[in-house]
């Protein structure tokens, strides 16, 4: 290849094929973020107006008041079961403790997860009994107004006869950290989905 001319093109489209393979690749490496629609795809819905969550005081399985302003300055995750609960709310927990266990430890740094009780006669201590076999860093949340905080958020909730337990909508509210009720994930609970979605929720605002 003597001719300059030649060299000089080869090298041309050489750098321009060396440009256009580095940007494909860092566009492969970079972070995928999903639109409000595509977060609904993925099952995170997402309230058009977040509203201001509202104030309550709960107890905690170490005896503590947990109110609105110790969610300020966090990702909060709100999970409503109870320690008697079904075989769908066992799964609905399970899915809960795989998606959390998923996401990135910057993610899990600035997430608390509770979990509430249904049960007025159950305590935060005695559901986080039943929660820890599930070895998940959840705390557990009692106290009498948990049933309007979760009628608050749109999570059914309904006594069965014969004091046979609850039926709980499966939801999984999530809360930011200005305090406002932002979205939930619905069923099927899709792990990586979730992942996805709620990376996106975490850059989005």
């Amino acid at each position: 290849m003597s001719n300059p001319g030649v060299r000089k093109t080869v090298v041309v489209v050489l750098l321009i094929m060396a440009v256009f393979v580095a940007l494909l690749v860092y566009r492969i490496l970079q972070p995928r973020y999903l639109s409000p629609d595509q977060m609904a795809l993925h099952g995170l819905m997402l309230n058009e107006s977040p509203g201001l969550l509202m104030d309550f005081s709960l107890s905690t399985e170490d005896g503590r008041r947990l109110s609105r302003d110790d969610l300020m300055g966090s990702w909060s995750v709100f999970v409503f079961t109870h320690s008697a609960c079904s075989a769908a709310c066992m799964n609905h927990l399970a899915s809960v403790v795989s998606w959390y266990q998923a996401l990135p430890e910057s993610s899990q740094q600035i997430t608390n997860v509770y979990a509430f009780t249904v049960s007025s006669q159950e305590t935060a201590k005695e559901l986080s009994e039943f929660i820890g076999q599930f070895k998940a860093p959840f705390r557990s949340v009692s106290g009498g107004s948990v049933e309007a905080l979760a009628a608050s958020l749109g999570v059914r909730i309904q006594a069965l006869p014969n004091s046979q337990g609850f039926d709980i909508e499966s939801k999984i509210v999530i809360i930011n950290p200005e305090g406002r009720f932002v979205g939930y994930f619905v069923p099927s609970f899709d792990l990586a989905k979730m992942k996805l979605s709620y990376g996106s929720l975490i850059s989005y605002y």
